[in-house]
């Protein structure tokens, strides 16, 4: 198993969610593979990057829609993301997105307005960027986001985390140049199952989404396991194809920044 993961990036976990983040992150690193832990709100970033095994692990600024609340797209904590952006060396930004679930509406404005400034700051970026995007019941105005900025997805590698939109909406995030992330959860749903299979293979990474996305690191596993049946090749082949996309979405594995 260590070999099939070897050298393989999990580009969206939460390791401050689970039970033992050390174990988690050794776990990565036994297994000779990469992560990425995404923070939810600007304030994460200090304490994670504190926390990260930093030859495994690099820290993502973000922001996640859920904990965006009126009034946040122009006060303190905007500006404190769009300082880590600008002062960060990492390649990872994120998790950022829109949620549409009818909780979170009374900051859909809000949220809205963060994304269209993160955007900005990544189209800005002289270095590429990847930017891991959450759009629960939202795919449509993310993508229309990511249009607004056309230099996000001309020079930079915006990613579908968890992606769940229609068959129309996966075809045109895929005409825009995006990257899907699959994590267990998805190639073991019917639903989800389905939405993966017709997936560009040149433009599908891995994640966990640790520890929501059903596994840890070596759970992904799962998921070479699943595509290497549906694309009609080796686990060997399909494990080069990943490290392929990975190389071409933000050039070599991410270190600490």
């Amino acid at each position: 198993m260590q070999s099939m993961l070897d050298g393989l990036l999990d580009t969206h976990a939460h390791f401050d969610a689970v039970d033992d983040p050390d174990a988690a992150m050794r776990g990565v690193a036994e297994a000779g593979g990469r992560a990425v832990w995404v923070c939810t709100e600007p304030e994460q970033h200090e304490h994670f990057r504190a926390r990260a095994q930093p030859a495994v692990v690099t820290v993502a600024p973000g922001f996640h829609p859920q904990a965006v609340r009126a009034g946040d797209a122009e006060g303190p904590r905007l500006a404190l993301l769009l300082s880590q952006i600008a002062g960060t060396k990492t390649p990872w930004i994120g998790e950022i997105g829109l949620d549409g679930q009818p909780q979170f509406a009374d900051a859909w404005t809000a949220q809205v307005a963060v994304l269209d400034a993160v955007l900005e700051a990544v189209a800005a970026s002289p270095r590429r960027r990847a930017v891991t995007l959450h759009a629960r019941r939202a795919s449509t105005a993310v993508l229309d986001a990511l249009e607004r900025h056309p230099a996000v997805l001309h020079r930079h590698a915006p990613v579908m985390h968890w992606f769940s939109g229609t068959d129309a909406e996966l075809e045109r995030a895929t005409a825009l140049g995006c990257w899907f992330s699959v994590n267990p959860r998805m190639v073991a749903s019917g639903k989800r199952r389905a939405t993966v299979r017709r997936m560009p293979r040149d433009r599908v990474l891995l994640e966990t989404d640790a520890p929501f996305g059903g596994a840890a690191f070596a759970g992904l596993a799962d998921v070479v396991i699943a595509l290497s049946g549906w694309w009609g090749i080796s686990r060997a082949e399909t494990r080069e194809q990943i490290l392929r996309n990975q190389t071409a979405a933000v050039g070599e594995l991410p270190l600490r920044a």
